[in-house]
Parts: structure tokens; C-alpha cells; sequence
């Protein structure tokens, strides 16, 4: 017969299920025929005695029921391939017949063996063409080794200057982005600085050197443009610096006591008669209280105060609105007469002051008054 088909061998995937594969090629006997079985990790081992052929279907069966084997799974791998023996089985003998089926046969045996040689060259390392075969088959393998072990340390190297390259670029990335960090920086703080310039910005009237502002310019009705402060304190002021708001603070603070001649203020604000002269039953021990009254209002006022009168017996006290020196009593002057409740040694003295009393009343110009007391016995 004539041999067309060259195929000499066939790969089947594994289902987990199937157990006979077909043979796609001719050959001359079951036993020219070689299973390997290559496993999901690449490995290949041989079938050998795990499988049966039946000639007449060209059907292998593997693995046998015998072979206690388990059916090929999914990832696993069948190849049948032929392998026709090296031997030469036709003896032609002197002054007999030619018989043409065995020489045929003799022929296809050849054409086998051949394809099977050509399938094998296929898959092996050859020379170039234009190569002289100056090296051994184990010296062109070396030669083939060192080359890819070259290549691995170029590979190696270029993996390592990727790196290096990597680095690099992560650097510059960095160094472009601290750059750009410290440019923002840079522009806030122009800009802080343009705003601080922009809010230090003198105007008429103003000198700012070196961040400290001079007030340059003349106030009140002199057609000066600076802040005019008043010299002295006026409820009626419309100057910018509203002084008048300072003395609404200062009308609000308590009174305070300082003593004139013949009297002593305890820390308890009681007023004690330290001296004086006293003659007969129509004359009275005399001391002077001075009230130092910031910002004062001249407006009526009441008042008491407890004094120490000893174990004398008085008649009535008068007090009288005098001015703030010690020697000298402002006469005439208002006299009111103050009433007390005597317990002890002390007594308590109310007192009423009118309005009218203070009108006109130039000694008060210093913030100051005097109560003249006078107590009779």
C-alpha cells in the first residue's frame, strides 16, 4: 500500500470520564506503540503495560481495569506515538520468487521509521545550515548554555538598572514635589507679607516706620487729620478717642474717704475724732472728712457714716459742705443737720446733701469736697 498520511503521533486532554482514544495513524504492530502521560505540573511518564490496542478499530484503551490507574483528569495530558523498531525483517532468498506484499510491507517499515526520525529531528537542537560541524553535540550545548546564561546576567542587569531607574524617577518625583511644597510656601508667605504691607498702610495724618505708627498729624479745630486724645476728661466729647466712656467708668467707682484734721479713718471706713477743743455745753468737737469723688456729678447725695464719739453725750451733729483743704472752712456754707443712733461708744450719722448745694460751688473743681462734722454737747 502507499503511505500519504505523515502524522506519527496524537495529544488528548483528559476529561476525567473517557478511557479510549483513537489512532489517527498507520502502524504495522500493537507493540510499535508508546503512551506518555504528562501530569498538570508538565511531567511526563511513561504508560508502558497500562493500555491495550485494538488493531482492528485502531483504538487504544488506557488506563486498563487491570492497571488499577485512575481515568485521565482534566488537567492531565494523553500522547500515542509511534515508534517503529530499527530492524530489517525481509530475507530474500537466492532462485526464489519475489513476494510483492513483503516487499511492500519492507517499504512502509522504511517510510515509518523515517517519518519518525523526521518527527524526532523536529523537536531537537540543530546546527544553522551554513554551520561547519566543528563542535560536538555536548560542546554546541554548552556553547547554547553559557549564551542563555549571559543572557540571564543581561537580563539581570537590565532588571537592575530598571530598578536603579525607578528609584530615580520616584526621587525626582519627590524632589519635584517638596520643590513645589516649598514654592506654595513661599507664595503664602509673599503673600501674608503683601497683606501685613497692605494693612500697614499709612493715611493722612500717619507715619509708619519700621511697623510703629506716629500720629503726624494736628487734631481738634486746627484742621488736623490725626486722632486727637482729650487732655481732660469731658462727657461732651466727640473726639475719636471717646474719653467720655472712660468717665462713665469713673463716675460708677466709690467714693473715696481721706481724713482732714481731728479724725482718723479705721480700715472699716469708721471716722474717729482724734482731737479738738470742746468749751462748755454750747461747743462742739469739730472734724473734717474729705471725699475724693472722681468724675463727681453735681447732683444730690445721701449718705451715713459710723463714727467713734466716745462716751460723750451729744445734743445734735451738723455737718457742713466745705472744700477739700484742711485748714481752711469755706464760710458761709450750707449746713445740714445729720441724725444718729447711738450704740456704744459709736454712732450713726445719715446725712442729705441737695443739688442745689453744689451749683456753683467753684471748690470743687479738683474732684474733691469736705464734710465739715461738728458734733455738740
Amino acid at each position: 500500500m502507499t503511505v500519504s498520511n505523515t502524522t506519527t503521533k496524537i495529544t488528548y486532554v483528559g476529561d476525567g470520564k473517557n478511557r479510549t482514544f483513537g489512532i489517527p495513524f498507520p502502524i504495522l504492530s500493537a507493540a510499535d506503540l508508546r503512551v506518555v502521560i504528562t501530569d498538570s505540573e508538565g511531567v511526563e511518564t511513561s504508560a508502558d503495560g497500562q493500555f491495550t490496542v485494538n488493531m482492528a478499530q485502531k483504538q487504544l484503551t488506557y488506563p486498563t481495569v487491570g492497571s488499577r490507574v485512575p481515568t485521565l483528569s482534566k488537567d492531565c495530558k494523553i500522547t500515542i506515538l509511534r515508534q517503529t523498531p530499527l530492524t530489517q525483517d525481509i530475507d530474500l532468498q537466492s532462485g526464489h520468487a519475489l513476494d510483492a506484499e513483503e516487499l511492500e510491507r519492507g517499504f512502509d517499515k522504511l517510510t515509518y521509521v523515517l517519518q519518525e526520525l523526521s518527527e524526532k529531528m523536529s523537536r531537537a537542537l540543530t546546527y544553522k545550515v551554513s554551520e561547519t560541524n566543528e563542535h560536538t553535540a555536548e560542546e554546541y550545548l554548552s556553547k547554547i548554555a553559557a549564551s542563555l546564561q549571559a543572557a540571564a546576567g543581561a537580563a539581570q542587569q537590565a532588571a537592575t538598572a530598571a530598578t536603579q531607574a525607578k528609584n530615580a524617577a520616584q526621587e525626582v518625583s519627590s524632589s519635584v514635589n517638596e520643590h513645589n511644597a516649598s514654592q506654595t510656601a513661599h507664595n503664602d508667605l509673599r503673600n501674608l507679607i503683601a497683606k501685613k504691607q497692605n494693612i500697614l498702610t499709612a493715611g493722612p495724618g500717619v507715619d509708619i516706620t519700621d511697623d510703629i505708627i506716629s500720629i503726624t498729624g494736628a487734631g481738634g479745630g486746627n484742621g488736623g487729620t490725626g486722632i486727637t486724645v482729650d487732655s481732660t476728661l469731658d462727657s461732651e466729647s466727640t473726639n475719636p478717642v471717646q474719653n467720655k466712656v472712660i468717665k462713665a467708668a469713673l463716675d460708677g467707682k466709690q467714693k473715696t474717704l481721706i481724713p482732714g484734721p481731728n479724725v482718723s479713718i479705721a480700715a472699716d471706713g469708721t471716722i474717729n475724732f482724734t482731737g479738738g477743743t470742746e468749751s462748755g455745753s454750747s461747743t462742739g468737737l469739730t472734724g473734717l472728712v474729705v471725699y475724693n469723688e472722681r468724675g463727681y456729678s453735681k447732683a444730690a447725695r445721701t449718705g451715713n457714716f459710723r463714727t467713734n464719739i466716745g462716751t460723750r453725750e451729744y445734743k445734735f451733729i451738723t455737718l457742713e459742705l466745705c472744700n477739700a483743704d484742711g485748714t481752711v472752712w469755706c464760710t458761709p456754707l450750707h449746713s445740714v443737720v445729720g441724725y444718729g443712733n447711738r450704740s456704744g461708744n459709736f454712732a450713726t450719722v445719715y446725712y442729705a446733701i441737695s443739688a442745689s448745694e453744689f451749683e456753683g460751688n467753684t471748690i470743687l473743681a479738683d474732684d474733691t469736697y469736705g464734710i465739715k462734722i461738728t458734733l455738740w454737747y
